[in-house]
């Protein structure tokens, strides 16, 4: 294949399909990942209740993220699979460069770690939460209220190296579902319920999945990119400052409403409106399978599924554990 060709969808999706297995592969032995994850138990006690130390302060009471983000780079970067750690400040947690030799095609892989606790923020579970600089699919997405937002992603669906060579760029999250025993209130130690993996599709896909990959997302407080030309009420340009906030921006357009559909606010200025932190929710129902290789072939996959699930949280999981066998 000449480095300069330009990969049909099939093999994009072929690519995506053998690094999403190597990924797991490389994650090994899902009963050693659970002990590697729990591995702060053994000293939780003394982390969270120091004799003569100043206690621990986590942000909305996150006791996995840090600890998590470490084991999975340790179990990826001992593979081999996924080549070196690239330092480039965009993607994910995790990014790395390699040349899959199998396509002759160089790669730009990024993997983002996700830890989600239960007693909180089960819901996350559903539709996993995706920043622009975590993936390339550009697309629009359907908001609360019908608001139809550009989902514009930092990432590029390719880029070139040193010596001119196309990298494809591959997208990956690494999702685990944990909850604080006996409570959050009177925290003791960390129980894994579920890990997970899931390829979020090349941008260049967007021809056939369209916006299905998204399911809307969190919009408070976004920020508006700035240098964008719009039109305000009277018909005059008016050019968005430098991360604006979103509310300012509808002030200083105009007669804007909070609700008001994005297709009228794309009639109106010229484009749908860019922003720097807008989230959106990947919809995997909508994207269970590698549509354009094998559709027997599934973008999420499950690696560990916890046989001893809290009555509590059984209906939020029943979907995994009725169409995964783990």
């Amino acid at each position: 294949m000449s480095e300069e060709a330009n990969l049909d969808n099939r093999t994009i999706e072929q690519i995506e399909y053998k690094y999403l297995n190597l990924l797991n592969n490389s994650l090994g032995n899902s009963t050693q990942l659970k002990k590697e994850l729990e591995s702060q138990n053994k000293f939780f006690s003394q982390f969270m209740n120091p004799t003569d130390r100043a206690s621990l302060k986590f942000k909305k009471k996150n006791y996995l993220a840090a600890g998590a983000e470490r084991v999975i780079f340790n179990s990826i970067n001992k593979s081999g699979f996924f080549g070196t750690p690239n330092s480039s400040p965009i993607g994910g947690d995790l990014f790395f460069e390699t040349k899959d030799d199998e396509h002759d095609q160089n790669l730009l892989i990024s993997i983002d770690c996700k830890t989600v606790r239960a007693e909180t923020n089960m819901n996350d579970i559903h539709n996993f939460d995706v920043g622009l600089n975590q993936h390339s699919y550009k697309s629009t997405s359907v908001y609360n209220g019908g608001v139809i937002r550009l989902i514009n992603p930092i990432l590029q669906s390719e880029y070139k190296n040193e010596h001119d060579q196309k990298c494809l760029l591959l997208s990956y999250l690494v999702v685990i579902l944990y909850h604080i025993s006996p409570s959050v209130e009177n925290p003791e130690r960390t129980e894994i319920l579920m890990i997970s993996s899931f390829c979020i599709p090349n941008g260049q896909l967007v021809n056939h999945y369209h916006s299905r990959p998204w399911a809307g997302g969190k919009s408070g407080k976004i920020k508006v990119a700035g240098n964008q030309i719009l039109k305000k009420a009277d018909g005059t340009d008016y050019i968005t400052l430098d991360e604006e906030d979103y509310v300012n921006t509808r002030k200083n357009l105009g007669g804007l409403n909070k609700r008001i559909i994005e297709e009228e606010f794309k009639n109106r200025t010229g484009n749908y409106l860019e922003f720097t932190n807008l989230k959106s929710r990947v919809n995997y129902k909508e994207i269970q399978k590698f549509e354009i290789y094998d559709e027997s072939k599934e973008r999420l996959k499950i690696i560990y599924l916890s046989h001893q699930i809290p009555n509590e949280y059984s209906e939020d999981l029943k979907f995994f554990k009725d169409n995964y066998s783990i």
